[in-house]
This record gives structure tokens, C-alpha cells and sequence, in this order.
């Protein structure tokens, strides 16, 4: 961070000013404190690793949360499957993402009736 030499009175020079000098002592010292932080943060950050992977702790345990952004709640065993669509071209739609023309009626709707129609029940998927 340097000072302008505009800050300064006239007839004082940038070199000579008390507050010039202060400025540059503190820029050192900001520029010494981040070398030493950094070579500190190396060996502490190696340690951490190793105490980690020897007691095998997760993120979970440590309160990160997961990318969905729920820290720490896993679902009750609560799965949900997908509903299948089959249609006579052997076309196939899991239930997710953007509906195929094949269920949707002469007016763009979706059809329940072409739903129910395509549906693949559970018993058929597992044979």
C-alpha cells in the first residue's frame, strides 16, 4: 500500500514523513505475518488429515453439510421409486425430467389416461 505524494504537505517529502514510514513498516509486517501463517497452516493442516483418516471421521461428523444442504438428517430408510412409462415403441420415460410427447394428449396436456395406459407396474419391472 503506498501513499500518493499528493497526501503529503508541501515542502514535506514522501520519504521523510513519519506516517510514510509507519505505512511501509505495516505493509511489511502484514506481508510477514501471512509467510508465517502459511508455514504454520502446512504441517497443522497434515496433522489434521492424519487424526481423520486414523479414527475414520466423516464430514458428516465433523457438521459439514452435504451438497443438498442438509447437515447431519439422513432420510428414515425412505426411498422412493420412480414411476416407469413404457409406450408401444418400446420408448421408456422414468417419471423425472421433462415429459415426453407420447403422454401428452392433442392439446399439449398431460394425459392421465396415457399415463395410467403407459404405467409399468412393479410386478412387470421386476420380470
Amino acid at each position: 500500500m503506498s501513499v500518493p505524494p499528493e497526501f503529503f504537505p508541501p515542502g514535506g517529502s514522501m520519504a521523510n514523513s513519519e506516517l510514510a514510514k509507519l505505512l511501509a513498516q505495516q505493509e511489511e509486517l502484514a506481508q510477514k505475518i501471512e509467510e508465517a501463517r502459511a508455514k504454520e497452516r502446512e504441517p497443522i493442516i497434515e496433522q489434521i488429515k492424519a487424526l481423520i483418516a486414523l479414527h475414520n471421521i466423516t464430514l458428516k461428523e465433523l457438521g459439514f453439510k452435504s451438497k443438498s444442504g442438509k447437515a447431519g438428517k439422513a432420510s428414515a430408510g425412505k426411498t422412493t421409486l420412480p414411476a416407469l412409462y413404457q409406450n408401444e415403441d418400446g420408448l421408456t420415460w422414468s417419471g423425472r425430467g421433462r415429459i415426453p410427447l407420447w403422454l401428452k394428449d392433442k392439446n399439449g396436456e398431460v394425459s392421465e389416461r396415457l399415463k395410467k395406459k403407459y404405467l409399468i407396474s412393479q410386478d412387470q419391472e421386476q420380470q
